[in-house]
Order: C-alpha cells, then structure tokens, then sequence
C-alpha cells in the first residue's frame, strides 16, 4: 500500500511540475504532455489490480484540468495500462 501511495504521489508532483510548465510555457503557444509517465510507471513493477488503481487516479489528476469530460483521461490511461502490461514480460530486460 506504501508503494501505491508514492507512485500516486510521484503522479501528483509529475502532474504539477508539467501544470508549471505549461504555464511558463503559455506565451509561446507550446504544451506538454506527459501522460505516457503517468501509465508506464505503475505499469512497470506493479500487479495489475494495483497498478490499474494507480493509472486509473493518474488519469483522473489529468482529467480534472483537461477540457474533455470528466473520467476520458481515466479510463484511457486503465486502458493504456492494460496494454502496456501485457506487453512487459516481452521488453528485454538489462
């Protein structure tokens, strides 16, 4: 549960620090997105029920700045880490 709670962290402060970026960043008409972070790191060392909480609250901190509906974020991002799970028993490992 420790673990959980500090990726979710690490998602909030990854949300945050991009928020400020896209701020400073507003004048010259760029935006980051980095929501890719947000899916493959629960997605990597965690089981799937764990690792899918924790996409799927990643996904609603995006949602709750985004101009979409609420919840399109969250459920993409569970997606996401479905398929990304399932794909990491085949990335070569070092």
């Amino acid at each position: 549960m420790l673990r959980l709670a500090l990726i979710f962290l690490s998602t909030l402060l990854l949300w945050a620090v991009t928020a400020q970026l896209n701020h400073a960043l507003a004048p010259l008409r760029l935006y980051v997105f980095v929501g890719a972070l947000a899916v493959t790191l629960p997605a990597l060392p965690f089981s799937l029920r764990a690792g899918l909480f924790a996409s799927f609250l990643g996904g609603l901190l995006f949602d709750a700045v985004a101009p979409v509906a609420f919840g399109t974020h969250a459920v993409l991002f569970a997606l996401t880490h479905a398929v990304v799970f399932n794909f990491r028993d085949r990335v070569p490992r070092d």
